[in-house]
């Protein structure tokens, strides 16, 4: 266990060092051109790059700290339980979640859907108040749940930036623009795929099994495809047309 814990380690400051060097990329590119669209991926980029940052103190600090021994009523143990078992990183992919969601009504939509808008902004604060009231250490279903909740949220967003991103694609004759939303299509699909693989990870715990399954180290591995697919397909068609925001 401590190996795969290891192992996770390292993968996630590799990972993390990469998503820096592409946000620092995408920064460059905002300071030469203030594109509105080019600012949203930004905001997507950190907060996602803030989710990877507390996934990594969650494991040094889960093992280094022995959480699992503190009391949990403790205003101590209240908070170390929740920074081990991930609810900070759940906040900061809610927050990305929902500018991704605004990232595709910008690329793919001439106005933002106001209902959609709403809707994505309460569910995403009963997730955030969800997150951070309910633990329980010794009922693994709230943490089923809190996975549950995250992929349902994310995949709200990405399921139909997936399908709006492919019709695009399919629309488009210059081969230019073609392989920039093509990266976007890939890009989504690989959100997708993460909390599908972290959800099933926590499944196989709460069913038994040990921690570190394939499907968390396939998770982590979707991560990284789809920051890299999200650089590479950021500039989107018609960009000069409509101009910053």
């Amino acid at each position: 266990m401590t190996d795969l814990n290891t192992i996770s380690i390292i993968i996630e400051i590799i990972f993390l060092c990469i998503s820096l060097f592409i946000l620092a990329l995408i920064f460059k590119k905002y300071r030469e051109r203030r594109v509105y669209i080019t600012k949203l991926l930004m905001y997507i980029f950190l907060y996602l790059i803030l989710a990877l940052f507390f996934i990594l103190l969650s494991r040094m600090t889960y093992y280094r700290y022995n959480v699992e021994q503190m009391d949990q009523t403790s205003i101590e143990g209240w908070i170390m339980f929740r920074i081990g078992f991930y609810r900070p990183a759940f906040i900061f992919v809610v927050l990305a979640g929902y500018y991704s969601f605004l990232f595709k009504e910008n690329v793919f939509s001439k106005e933002v859907n106001e209902t959609q808008k709403k809707t994505l902004q309460v569910s995403g604060l009963l997730i955030i108040i969800y997150q951070i009231i309910f633990f329980d250490f010794n009922q693994p279903i709230y943490d089923v749940i809190a996975f549950l909740l995250i992929f349902l949220y994310f995949n709200a967003v990405y399921i139909p930036f997936m399908i709006a991103s492919y019709k695009l694609y399919v629309k488009l004759s210059e081969v230019k623009y073609k392989k920039a939303i093509l990266s976007l299509t890939f890009m989504s699909i690989s959100f997708t795929l993460v909390f599908l693989f972290f959800l099933l990870d926590r499944v196989v715990i709460f069913l038994g099994g040990d921690n570190f399954s394939v499907f968390y180290f396939l998770g982590e591995f979707a991560v990284l495809s789809g920051l890299l697919f999200g650089y590479f397909g950021y500039i989107r068609p018609g960009e000069k047309k409509r101009g910053n925001k």
